[in-house]
């Protein structure tokens, strides 16, 4: 039988936890990686994202985008970040392009993921005639068609 984990980002405890969940009856921790204010850089872990040997964390203290390597998941490690500027919450990947979004700036943020090492970003859009302070905590794609998306963040 395959394993099957839950990771959880704990903004509170500056951690992206590790949970064997295989066996719902028995969970078992297998691994964490925690910090912020450096690398790390969890502070205020919100959103995590899972796409095959990758974990993509917002956290919304440390204002970034995490990648990390959970190949091995007793020992999550840290592969790299970009700055997302203003508090990150929402994160989706699809193929090489981590979709994040933005609380303060009610705006989304598209990085290229493709060298976990050394995410940069490609685009941005500020949802029109919102305020900068409003909340834009959650990201959704769907599709249209098999190459279209409809991207929208939850306001």
């Amino acid at each position: 039988m395959a394993k099957l984990y839950a990771y959880v980002a704990a903004r509170g405890d500056l951690a992206l936890t590790i949970i064997d969940v295989t066996d719902p009856t028995n969970p078992t921790f297998k691994g964490v990686l925690r910090g912020g204010g450096a690398e790390p850089w969890l502070n205020g872990a919100y959103g995590v994202y899972v796409v095959g040997d990758y974990a993509y964390v917002g956290a919304n203290v440390d204002n970034c985008l995490v990648i990390v390597d959970i190949s091995n998941p007793t020992n999550p490690i840290f592969k790299g970040k970009v700055g997302t500027d203003l508090n990150s919450r929402g994160v989706f990947v699809l193929g090489n392009y981590a979709y994040v979004a933005r609380d303060s700036g009610a705006s989304l943020v598209i990085y290229d993921v493709s060298d976990p090492t050394d995410p940069t970003q490609e685009g941005s859009f500020l949802v029109e005639g919102k305020s900068p302070g409003l909340r834009a905590p959650m990201v959704y794609l769907s599709p249209l068609l098999p190459s279209a998306w409809l991207v929208s963040t939850h306001l």
